[in-house]
């Protein structure tokens, strides 16, 4: 099936792009032509992941199309690439606006249309005044339908979406390895931006006990307990984690009821513990977790080993690639 995702990916940070690089790498090793459209117009180099040479490999089986690049509109190089590849179903991920602009161009082409939408959609949804949000709402609706999450199916049918399919995505543990301490230093993963914590970490008497590597910050500097580098491709960062002792979780007022983020998830799988601002710890109930407050109990628990359910993440690809199929037969 030529299966075309429109969505945030690599070279592009972050838990959505992470998450649709592993789908679209599992669809493609079941025999899918996957084509990818993302757009970095929006990011300079610093925020961008950086591509080593050896990590072209890594997406081999995947046509990957920056629209940057296209001298088009988002809707024009969907088109374009729907008619060139022959795209028999779009998959849009992320509403703002990638999903949107899917489900438009894939109704004037009669192509089945799938969406997925992340934490930051419903917050954005939620808050919108009631005419915009329905008119987005009646856009949404359009869709074969919308994938989300058991914890925001009432909200989204509240607001009047109909479609819904719940999908809950997996780490996939075999790329993480159950190390311990190896170099005594902090793993930070993300942008530096106003929701990171970033000056409270920089300034927190507390950090300055130890030493930590900040991968995705946009600048570069060093100093005798901190350094900053540029952000590494998904793909990278299961042995990234490997090299840590822990991992500090940088995000404030992180909306867990939404959304839960990946970061505890994959620390666990690779037997780290996680440091999390206090209001945010609460909301997690794994083992591998400490609160900034309970900073004095690292050397309790640093030695324990932590299990995440030895789930068979290729359960999840299966289920995604039946519903696409089911949805391109029933079109």
């Amino acid at each position: 099936m030529n299966i075309l995702f429109v969505c945030k990916f690599f070279p592009i940070q972050g838990g959505e792009a992470t998450k649709a690089y592993w789908l679209t790498k599992a669809l493609a090793s079941f025999g899918h032509n996957i084509i990818i459209i993302t757009d970095t117009s929006h990011y300079n180099n610093e925020q961008l992941c950086i591509l080593s040479p050896n990590d072209k490999m890594f997406l081999s089986g995947i046509t990957l199309i920056d629209n940057k690049n296209t001298g088009m509109t988002l809707e024009n190089t969907i088109k374009e690439t729907c008619l060139h590849y022959n795209i028999q179903i779009i998959v849009g991920w992320y509403l703002f606006p990638y999903a949107l602009t899917a489900i438009h161009t894939g109704l004037s082409l009669n192509i089945p249309v799938v969406i997925q939408h992340a934490g930051s959609d419903i917050k954005k949804l939620l808050n919108m005044p009631q005419e915009e949000k329905e008119h987005i709402v009646q856009i949404i609706n359009r869709a074969n339908f919308m994938l989300s999450y058991p914890n925001t199916e009432n909200l989204l049918k509240e607001i009047g979406i109909k479609k819904i399919q719940i999908n809950t995505p997996v780490i996939p543990i075999q790329y993480f390895k159950k190390t311990k301490d190896n170099n005594g230093r902090f793993l930070i993963l993300g942008a530096k931006n106003k929701s990171k914590n970033y000056n409270n970490i920089k300034e927190n008497s507390i950090f300055h006990k130890i030493s930590i590597d900040w991968f995705g910050i946009g600048e570069t500097f060093k100093n005798e307990y901190f350094n900053s580098y540029q952000s590494i491709a998904p793909w990278n960062i299961p042995d990234l984690i490997s090299q840590y002792k822990g991992i500090i979780y940088s995000e404030n007022n992180f909306n867990v009821s939404i959304h839960e983020s990946r970061i505890p998830l994959e620390a666990m799988a690779g037997n780290k513990v996680v440091f999390m601002d206090n209001e945010t710890a609460k909301h997690y109930l794994y083992d591998n977790i400490i609160s900034f407050n309970d900073f004095g109990k690292l050397k309790n628990i640093e030695t324990k080993s932590f299990f995440i359910d030895e789930c068979d993440d290729s359960i999840w690809y299966e289920d995604f690639e039946y519903r696409l199929l089911k949805t391109k037969t029933n079109a």
